[in-house]
């Protein structure tokens, strides 16, 4: 009881708020592997920046021993071999970038560049 009760108080217990600060999928580093934590393989799903692409959400779900942990909900039928895909739901558009991992924003920016030649290449 007191490890679980040591552990509660230095991660706490995610909510509502954790998605505005990019905590969606913030696993403390020891837990990172599946070797360590398989309660869910939430955070190891992809990011999708193409919304049309996106067909899984974080939510909530009460795991019997780690209590509220994020999970991994289907927004529709998923086919067979097909690759589940989430928005990260970090906050792009913030001009300072606090919150936002370096290894996203390079992301963002090579799939904002493919977009714009795209739509270049199909006005052609």
């Amino acid at each position: 009881l007191e490890e679980e009760e040591e552990e509660e108080e230095e991660y706490g217990d995610y909510n509502d708020d954790d998605r505005k600060i990019g905590l969606s999928i913030d696993v403390p580093k020891q837990y990172a592997s599946t070797a360590t934590y398989c309660a869910s393989l939430g955070h190891k799903v992809n990011h999708s920046f193409d919304e049309e692409k996106v067909n899984c959400e974080y939510a909530h779900c009460d795991h019997p021993r780690f209590g509220q942990i994020r999970c991994i909900k289907t927004l529709c039928p998923i086919k067979n071999g097909e690759e589940l895909l989430v928005s990260y739901g970090y906050d792009i558009l913030n001009v300072t970038g606090d919150g936002v991992p370096d290894w996203f924003l390079e992301g963002y920016k090579k799939f904002s560049q493919l977009s714009a030649k795209s739509a270049h290449e199909q006005q052609q």
